[in-house]
Order: C-alpha cells, then structure tokens, then sequence
C-alpha cells in the first residue's frame, strides 16, 4: 500500500466514510499522523496500511489484542479532534481558506475606513468616535473549533453544551469550574484561548482563584 493509499484509509476512518471522493489531503493527514505517540502510529500503521489483526498488533505493540484496539481508537479520536480533521479535508482547507479571506477583506475595508478619518482629523475635521467593530474579534458565532483548544478542553466544553464563542461567553466563573473533567490546567487554557480571540475583558473576570469554588461577587 502506498503512502496516499495510507492516507485515503485513515480518511475513511477519521471521517467514518467508505469514500474520500478526492477529498482527503494526504500530506497533511500524513503529518497528522506522526503527532500521535509512537505507539499510536505503531497502531494505525498495522491496522490500516498492513491490515494486520488486533492480535498481531498486539504483538508488534507487545501487548493484548483488547489493549491493542484500545491504542487505536485513542489514536482515531485524537486525528478526529476538528483542529486536525479539518486540515486533512480538502474541501473543508478550501472552506477556511475562503472565510479567512472574506476576514482579511473585512479587515482591510476596516483600515481604509480609519485611515480616512485620521486624514480627516489631520485637516481639522471632526469626525465621530471611531469604534473598532466588534467583528474585529473572533465572531461570536464561531464555533468552538476556532479556539483551537486542547483534545480534552474541546471535548469538556462540547459534552457541557458549549458549541460557540457566545457560550463560552456566557459562562461565569463557577460555571466552568463545574463543568465535568475540565480541571484548572484545560480552564486556564480556555480562558487564555477566548483572550487571545480578543474577549480580554471576559477572561479579565475569570479570577483564578474564583474558578474553583470561589463565591460570586
């Protein structure tokens, strides 16, 4: 089996599909790949380039046949987290692609704008209070995804019904905290995450010592 021959398998796996329909991307599911620990690919490798049982695997791996497939399907559900998934489909590369220039534009139109009102200010014309748009930010439509979180932190967060910036947004301090499996290390990341997106103000109120168990204010 060659190695685009590999890649289109591990589509088909990542993606539960019998067909990749020239959409899988092979280089970059071949990178994906050499991200899991070396006993995941060890796994993958056996199982979809060499075809091997779950007992041969287990014997290449030096373990069960169960803990075998155990390894394995830890490594499917790693390639399956959307920060991997999406970079291994050409169609969704080309749909990111198209949204991130549709940002740079909104961007550009954004510069031109403030550049004609500071010209405007340098000629002594008073012009309004300029605002950067909100859209100057992650969108607060954006799903999760676009966060680019942790494995763990996206699953806690989706498990918990938190599928979009907006949500995120709307969860308090104590709500986090009890979200199940979340723990202060993936928190911290989640606040860290929505600054970077440009929410300052929303992880500013995210006391870390308020995060787990502190009273409301």
């Amino acid at each position: 089996m060659t190695d685009q021959d590999y890649a289109e398998a591990v589509y088909r796996e990542v993606f539960n599909t019998r067909h990749d329909d020239d959409d899988a991307n092979p280089a970059r599911i071949l990178e994906a790949i050499t991200m899991l620990t070396e006993r995941e690919q060890i796994a993958v490798k056996c199982r979809l380039k060499d075809g091997l049982t779950w007992r041969k695997v287990g014997n290449e791996l030096g373990v069960t046949d169960s803990r075998a497939q155990q390894i394995y399907l830890k490594a499917i559900r790693k390639l399956r987290h959307p920060a991997r998934a999406r970079d291994m489909s050409v169609t969704k590369i080309v749909e990111q692609r198209d949204r991130l220039a549709a940002k740079m534009y909104e961007f550009l139109d954004t510069i031109e704008r403030l550049q004609l009102e500071n010209d405007k200010l340098r000629d002594g014309i008073l012009v309004p209070n300029t605002v950067i748009p909100e859209d100057a930010e992650l969108s607060v439509r954006a799903r999760i995804e676009e966060l680019a979180l942790s494995v763990r932190s996206y699953n806690c967060l989706k498990r918990a019904g938190k599928d979009t910036v907006a949500d995120v947004l709307n969860t308090t301090y104590r709500e986090l905290f009890r979200i199940r499996n979340l723990g202060r290390k993936s928190a911290e990341e989640v606040v860290e995450r929505m600054r970077r997106a440009g929410y300052v103000e929303w992880a500013d109120s995210m006391k870390w010592g308020n995060i787990h168990g502190g009273e409301d204010e």
